[in-house]
Order: C-alpha cells, then sequence, then structure tokens
C-alpha cells in the first residue's frame, strides 16, 4: 500500500532533482516527511539514514546522499495532518471546553477539505484507494496483475501492440504456407501423370517417324554414293591443274622478289658512304642500316634505328643482343636532345626577385627591387629576402639606388652577403633624406 494510504497530508514543495542541496526556507519540519520517486513510479519516504537537515544563519538546508539522489527523478514535501478533535464525554460540558473542543472540529474539517480539494484524482468506487503515480510525458496508467496501479510507456504499449501484430501475421503465414504445400503436392502428382501421358505419346509418334526416316536416309545414301565418285574423278584431274598453277606463279614471285632485293641492297650499299658522310658531319657517326633488333654483332661508336619506336640510338657498348637497354644503347633522337638542352638551365620568379641557374655549372644570378626607410642619422641595417638560397654565403652582391628626387650627395649605402638566401644593406649619414622610402635595385651572384 502507497505510504499516502489512509493519511491527511498537504503537499507543501515539489522540485526536479538536482545536486543533493535544496533549499527549505520557511517550511515548519515538524510532521514533515521528506519523499522521493524514481521514473514511473509513485512519491516514497527517503529512508532517514539517507537525508539530514542543516541550518546556518538561518538557510535552511535539505542534504540528500548520491544513493537516493541519483536514484531520484523528483522529490517532494508533504506535511501530515493530524486529527485534533476527540469525544468530549461529559454531559453539562463548559462552555469554554466546548468552544475548544468546537474549533478543533472546525480545523480538522477544514484540513480535510484543503486535502481532498488538493486531491487531482475523483474515485468512482469506495475501492479505489491507491495512490496514482505522476505520468510521464507519453504514458499511462494500468493494473498489474497484482491488482497495483502502475504507469506504462506508451512507447512500451505500441511494441506489445506490434508484437501481437507479428504474432498473427506469423500464425497466418504458417496456415498459407501450409496449404500452399498441399497444393504443390497436389500440382506435382497431376505434372507426373501429365508427363508420363504425353511421354508415351511421343515415343510412339517418334518411333514411327524414325522407322521412315531409316528408309529415307537409305536412298539418299545411294544417290550420294554415286554423285560423291562422279565429283571425286572431276577434283582429281583438276587439282592437278591447279597445283601445275601455283607452283609456277610461286616460282615467279620469288624470282621477281630476290631481284627487287638484291637490286635494293646494292643501291643502299652504293648510297651508304654518301649517308655516312653527312650523317658524321651532323652526328659524329657511322649510321648502320641495321635496326637494333636484327641479329648480329652491334659496333660501338655507330648509329642504330630502334624499330619499335623509330628513334635514333648510339651503340656505346659492342653487343650482339637484340634488346635496347641503356647498357648498351644512348637515346641520340631529336626529343631526348630537346629535353636534356631544357634541363641544362632554370629561370623562375617570386614576391623577393627573379633569378636564373645553370645546372651544369651550379652559377645562380639573383636580382630585384626593394623599397627602404631610412630610420636613422647613423649606422642601420636592413636584410633583404633571397627569391632561392645559393649553397653558401661566399657571393657577391650589388645594389643601386633610386633617389627618388632626393639629394644625390645625402646618405651611404652598400650591401653584404648575410645567409645563403639573405643579404644585408648598410645605411649611414642621411640628414636630409632622414625618414624618405628609396628604392634599391640589387644582383647576387654566386653557387
Amino acid at each position: 500500500m502507497d505510504f499516502k494510504t489512509g493519511k491527511l497530508h498537504k503537499i507543501i514543495r515539489e522540485f526536479k532533482k538536482e545536486n543533493g542541496r535544496y533549499e527549505i526556507n520557511g517550511i515548519d519540519l515538524e510532521n514533515t516527511v521528506f519523499l522521493y520517486r524514481e521514473k514511473t513510479s509513485p512519491f516514497i519516504p527517503i529512508p532517514k539514514g539517507n537525508y539530514r537537515t542543516v541550518s546556518d544563519d538561518n538557510e535552511n538546508t535539505l542534504i540528500v546522499d548520491d544513493y537516493i539522489n541519483n536514484k531520484a527523478v523528483e522529490f517532494q514535501i508533504i506535511s501530515i495532518l493530524n486529527v485534533n478533535a476527540s469525544k468530549y464525554l461529559e454531559k453539562f460540558p463548559e462552555l469554554s471546553m466546548a468552544v475548544e473542543h468546537t474549533n478543533k472540529i472546525v480545523d480538522d474539517i477544514n484540513n480535510i477539505i484543503d486535502y481532498l480539494n488538493s486531491v487531482g484524482v475523483k474515485t468512482d468506487s469506495k475501492y479505489q484507494t491507491q495512490i496514482l503515480t505522476p505520468l510521464e510525458p507519453s504514458s499511462t496508467w494500468y493494473m498489474n496483475a497484482d491488482g497495483v496501479i502502475e504507469t506504462l510507456p506508451l512507447d512500451d504499449f505500441n511494441k506489445k501492440f506490434k508484437e501481437i501484430i507479428e504474432n498473427i501475421s506469423e500464425t497466418a503465414d504458417e496456415k498459407a504456407q501450409e496449404q500452399v504445400r498441399k497444393r504443390l503436392e497436389q500440382l506435382k502428382e497431376e505434372i507426373e501423370t501429365f508427363k508420363n501421358t504425353k511421354t508415351s505419346e511421343i515415343l510412339e509418334n517418334i518411333t514411327k517417324k524414325e522407322n521412315n526416316s531409316l528408309k529415307e536416309i537409305e536412298k539418299i545414301r545411294d544417290i550420294a554414293k554415286n554423285e560423291i565418285n562422279i565429283g571425286v574423278s572431276s577434283i582429281n584431274e583438276t587439282s592437278s591443274e591447279v597445283l601445275e598453277n601455283i607452283k609456277s606463279k610461286k616460282e615467279n614471285y620469288i624470282n621477281e622478289i630476290t631481284t627487287i632485293s638484291n637490286n635494293s641492297k646494292k643501291e643502299l650499299e652504293s648510297k651508304m658512304p654518301e649517308i655516312n658522310n653527312k650523317f658524321n658531319a651532323i652526328a659524329g657517326g657511322q649510321l648502320n642500316p641495321n635496326f637494333i633488333q636484327d641479329t648480329g654483332e652491334k659496333r660501338e661508336g655507330q648509329f642504330y634505328l630502334d624499330r619499335n619506336t623509330g628513334r635514333l640510338h648510339k651503340c656505346i657498348k659492342p653487343t650482339s643482343s637484340t634488346i635496347n637497354s641503356a647498357e648498351f644503347f644512348k637515346d641520340y633522337s631529336l626529343e631526348a636532345i630537346v629535353k636534356n638542352l631544357e634541363s641544362l638551365t632554370e629561370t623562375g620568379s617570386n614576391v623577393n626577385g627573379t633569378w636564373f641557374k645553370d645546372r651544369r655549372t651550379g652559377l645562380i644570378i639573383q636580382w630585384g627591387f626593394k623599397s627602404i626607410t631610412v630610420t636613422k642619422n647613423g649606422y642601420e641595417e636592413h636584410i633583404i629576402d633571397l627569391p632561392i638560397s645559393f649553397t653558401n654565403d661566399s657571393y657577391c652582391t650589388s645594389i643601386t639606388r633610386n633617389y627618388n628626387y632626393h639629394n644625390i650627395s645625402d646618405g651611404k649605402w652598400s650591401c653584404i652577403p648575410f645567409t645563403e638566401n639573405k643579404i644585408k644593406v648598410l645605411t649611414s649619414g642621411y640628414i636630409y633624406n632622414f625618414g624618405q622610402v628609396d628604392g634599391y635595385f640589387w644582383v647576387a651572384i654566386g653557387r
């Protein structure tokens, strides 16, 4: 039975769970009961050992331990109302005593009326004595098998309903499958009967047609045998003539090809000295008419064409290999030469300036323009970042000044290497142009 059942009580305050310390100022702690509830559960009293009240400088605080505070979702403070009135058995009561008892009865009646007014649920049965648990969002009340009213989230209700539907669906599927199995067995028997009947009919027809076909085949075989004998005789006569013609044409073709090949070879051999003279003047070597993929010795210093790519290669090591490999041949095609030429130098620019680099010698020339404001009359250093780095700080620098209409005789300047990627500009002796912006053109040369 719920703690509140059968008691007159007044709900003084309700509040959500927080950190375990709750302010209870203005509450008369006499006949006061502290309650808590878990989710979907009614309020129950907090055990005496799980809370305490503290008063400090007119500040009253309820302190709940972690065990209860972690379980609770809400707290409630109620005051139990005691009945003050009692029977007065004197037949002739004194007036003051009667007034006192009457006032107590009135106070009790008022407390009962306040309690009844504070109850949010009215029942239609005198047996409905249970306290209804506060509902969470999307939940409802229901009575369990023990007759206790509890709460049920609608999500759980929907799950139960879905389970019922699924059970019904499974039952219906099982019955439908059973009917399908029975019908399949019937169809299987019908198909087997139909198959046996038709098979017998087809075998009879095939037997009849087979006998007729055998007779026709015998007739056709005899006719074909006679015609083949006649055709073989004719083919033997014709094939002899065809073979003679093919043999004669083959010999003629071979003779013609041999003659053309010999003439071409002689013509090429006669022109090779002239070709080699011209080729030697350009490439500095002899052109061999054979391809790299041809068999035979490849001579060092001579040039050969690659049959697969059409590129010209120089033999750098004697070999009889028919494979073009870097060990024996070097690419001397125009495309390879152009690529080598393009890779000899490098130029570029960025926000710091422009540069030129010779990859063979390592020579680097860098130049640029820098605006400098002299802020001191005496000696002052100014750093300029180079576009690219030298290999060390041993390089030459030079700088000249654009006066911007200033006094040409005012001030001194020079520059020196600072690091491999920075130069240092030195200024001094500025009087008239002090604080003015001047442009400085600089050049750095090194490796």
